[in-house]
Parts: C-alpha cells; sequence; structure tokens
C-alpha cells in the first residue's frame, strides 16, 4: 500500500523558479528614493534658472559726475513664486536719487540709502523693469554695485555678490554701473579748433586789405574827380581864349584887306 504525503506549505519562489516579490515596505522604500531624486532634480532646476535670471542694469555705463536714469531689469521671480517686492541698496557716491516712474500697480520710495518697490504681484516668468534716477560720482573707472533683494510670495533671491573686474562672475552678482570718463578735448580735436580761429584771422585781414584798396580806390577817385573839376573849371578860360585869338586873327586879316583897298596903284 503506497503512503502519499502532501506538503501543506506551497513552494517558495525560489523553488518554484520564479522571481521573488517585493514586499510593500521595500515598494515603499523605492518610491521615497524616487521621490527624493525628483525633487533634487527640480530644485537643481529651479535654482539654476534662478541663478541665470539677472537684474540687469541699462545702461550698464554712466558718464562720470553726470545725472543719468538707470533701469533694472528684474527678470525672473523665485523659482516659481510671483515676485511682490524689490529693494536695492545704493552705492556711496550717489546723489539727487529719485524713482522718475514706475510700473502699472507698483510703488517706489527712497529711504537712507535703500530705494524700495513694491506692488504686483508679478508672474514668475515675466520680466519686469525699476528705474532710479541720480546724480553719479565723479570718479571714472569706478565699479558701482546696486545690491538688490527680490522678495517673492514665497522665498527672496540676493542679487548681492559683488562683481569684481578681471573675474569670474559669482552666482548671484550684484547689478554693476561702471563710470565712464567724461568727455575730453584731445589735442588734435584742439588743433582743429585753431584753424577755424585762423579762417577768421584770415577772413578779417582780406577785410582789412579791402578797406586800404577801398580807401585808395576813393583816394584815386578823389583825384580824379579833382582833376575832372579843375579841367571842368579850366575850359571856359581856354574856349574864350580861342575864340578871342580866332577874333584877333580875323581882325588882322580884314585891317590888311582894308589897308590894301585904300592904297592907291602905283603909277
Amino acid at each position: 500500500m503506497e503512503t502519499v504525503v502532501s506538503r501543506s506549505k506551497p513552494l517558495c519562489a525560489a523553488e518554484a523558479g520564479a522571481s521573488p516579490t517585493r514586499t510593500s515596505s521595500q515598494h515603499w522604500h523605492a518610491k521615497k528614493i524616487f521621490l527624493g531624486v525628483t525633487m533634487a532634480a527640480a530644485l537643481t532646476l529651479a535654482f539654476a534658472g534662478t541663478a541665470s535670471a539677472h537684474v540687469e542694469p541699462s545702461p550698464s555705463e554712466v558718464q562720470a559726475g553726470s545725472t543719468q536714469t538707470v533701469a533694472f531689469t528684474v527678470e525672473h521671480g523665485c523659482g516659481e513664486s510671483p515676485l511682490t517686492q524689490v529693494e536695492m541698496q545704493l552705492p556711496a557716491g550717489l546723489t539727487a536719487v529719485s524713482v522718475p516712474e514706475t510700473p502699472q500697480g507698483w510703488t517706489g520710495t527712497v529711504t537712507d540709502s535703500v530705494v524700495t518697490f513694491q506692488g504686483g504681484p508679478q508672474p514668475a516668468h515675466e520680466e519686469i523693469e525699476f528705474a532710479i534716477q541720480a546724480t553719479f560720482p565723479d570718479a571714472a573707472g569706478t565699479m558701482l554695485g546696486f545690491p538688490t533683494i527680490e522678495t517673492c510670495e514665497q522665498g527672496t533671491v540676493e542679487w548681492i555678490q559683488p562683481v569684481v573686474s578681471g573675474e569670474e562672475e559669482p552666482e548671484f552678482p550684484a547689478p554693476t554701473v561702471t563710470l565712464t570718463p567724461g568727455v575730453a578735448v584731445t589735442a588734435a580735436e584742439g588743433n582743429a579748433v585753431a584753424p577755424e580761429s585762423s579762417a577768421a584771422a584770415e577772413g578779417a585781414e582780406p577785410s582789412v586789405g579791402k578797406n586800404e584798396s577801398d580807401s585808395e580806390e576813393a583816394s584815386t577817385t578823389k583825384a580824379a574827380e579833382t582833376s575832372d573839376a579843375s579841367s571842368t573849371n579850366f575850359l571856359p578860360y581856354a574856349l574864350i581864349g580861342l575864340i578871342g585869338g580866332a577874333a584877333l586873327v580875323i581882325a588882322v586879316t580884314m585891317m590888311r584887306k582894308r589897308k590894301a583897298a585904300d592904297t592907291p596903284p602905283a603909277e
């Protein structure tokens, strides 16, 4: 008689030749790792986008000692959060600072050495421009930084790292304006002005020569007029003399004829 032995436990997956299955805890652990990697990638992209969206001044170069209006373009909000405030630290040496105009729905105030713009909210992916007017210091070659802080509905972005000429730009650079020399008159330009003066002087010289020529011409004309006048005054006397001489000749001729007529012929 055969004895049949039955197993009460099912074969495990390994014994059955099937691949092992994950427990619920293993699934949750894998899910957390996936979410963590995804969040890290998203944050990296968000910060990379924010860092590349600078606050740019226009113009970025201003003549030293001049009064100019400079516009600062905020290119991005705080990641995905809309912009609601911009604070800008003014550099030393700036005077007569004012806010000429503001975007619609925004206000601008100057307090001590800080300009504050409030309003919005400005969509995170839309740029906005804020302008200030000021008299810049007379220090050509100087780079003036305007450390700026963006405040959004959620979070802030600080553009406060100084920019140094000749060095690599930092990750969050402060907006920077460079002061340029004024328009100087060079030696060449100075010499270029001299011929104009010389030309003016030369232009005056012919005038003097012309006056002298006019004087000589006037003198000659006057002498000619005097000569003509003298000739004119002498003419009557000359005519009288000619007439008198002719009359004398006629009279002498008639006398000779009469004398010849009165003389008897010789016998």
